[in-house]
């Protein structure tokens, strides 16, 4: 099985939008999609609208449309106001709620009615552990997909059950390993987080802000391609996705700029692919303690055995 895994990274999740249209140019169809943070709005939209073209060229198209008053409204006035009256984030969630609900075909509101499964993580802050969606068919994806996005501070915590979501980056930011589990043997990661590299000083209290989500949301990765390492059988294509590296996760005036410049890394990646290769993990048996309607904690396989 082939899966697509697509991480958080703000405004730069547009750059996923163009290695995708290469992925799907080269005829690399996905059997299911992993995302977290942007990546999970992302994959949410090939899960809704399919991986043939005219869904490629959807996806672009709605990129082409994202501004910034659709993520993050509010002008420095109005947060002000909110941060004053003790509000739980500087923006609200409503404009961006608007916005992904107009993205989805009339008709789908669970996972069962998506064209191919759909996994997608989110971050409780109430036992600070790491959900995953998308393993019950009749559970609505809307608000997994909203929490997954919803990046702390900048966006309101979304209440699900019992348990109080944000950004599922927080703790995974490109879960590799819920495809590893999952049963992919050929993984294509499309990180357009940090990556390793060296970058230039932040300058200014919303850039240094921004700097600190994106590290934050990629703390996981390096863990997982270690865990992933100890294998042989699963072949994992680590597209860094680096364009436009400094550029704030909260600007959305490059987006056209963005998707070009995914379609062009991914295009000179597939010139020469270099997977890493892996050995299929065992099958797990293991099932998490904490469980709500729709979703159950997802505990890497690194950190299961000291889960009791």
């Amino acid at each position: 099985m082939i899966a697509f895994v697509m991480s958080g990274g703000g405004s730069r999740g547009a750059l996923q939008a163009g290695a995708l249209f290469a992925l799907r140019e080269a005829g690399i169809k996905p059997d299911f999609v992993v995302g977290s943070s942007v990546g999970a709005l992302n994959a949410l939209h090939v899960a809704c609208h399919g991986f043939e073209e005219e869904g490629v060229v959807r996806l672009r198209k709605t990129w082409e449309k994202v501004h910034k008053r659709n993520v993050f409204p509010a002008n420095s006035l109005v947060s002000a106001f909110r941060y004053l009256q003790g509000k739980d984030s500087l923006h609200g969630g409503g404009a961006l709620r608007k916005f992904v609900t107009k993205q989805i075909p009339s008709g789908m509101k669970t996972f069962g009615d998506l064209l191919m499964p759909c996994y997608l993580t989110a971050t409780d802050l109430r036992s600070q552990r790491l959900y995953l969606f998308g393993e019950s068919a009749d559970s609505e994806f809307l608000d997994a997909a909203l929490a997954s996005a919803s990046i702390p501070v900048l966006h309101p915590p979304i209440p699900y059950q019992d348990l109080q979501l944000v950004d599922g980056g927080v703790l995974d930011n490109v879960p590799a390993e819920v495809a590893m589990d999952k049963g992919a043997l050929e993984i294509w990661v499309l990180n357009v987080g940090y990556g390793g590299q060296r970058l230039q000083p932040a300058k200014g209290v919303q850039e240094i802000f921004g700097r600190t989500v994106d590290v934050v949301l990629t703390n996981s990765l390096f863990k997982d391609l270690d865990r992933a390492m100890e294998n042989r059988n699963i072949q994992l294509h680590h597209l860094q996705l680096n364009a436009f590296r400094d550029v704030s996760i909260m600007d959305f005036s490059r987006t056209k700029q963005m998707m070009e410049a995914g379609t062009q890394a991914a295009r000179a990646y597939l010139m020469s692919p270099k997977p890493l290769s892996f050995k299929q993990s065992p099958p797990s048996e293991f099932i998490a303690h904490l469980r709500v309607p729709g979703a159950r904690e997802w505990v890497s396989a690194s950190a299961r055995h000291t889960v009791g």
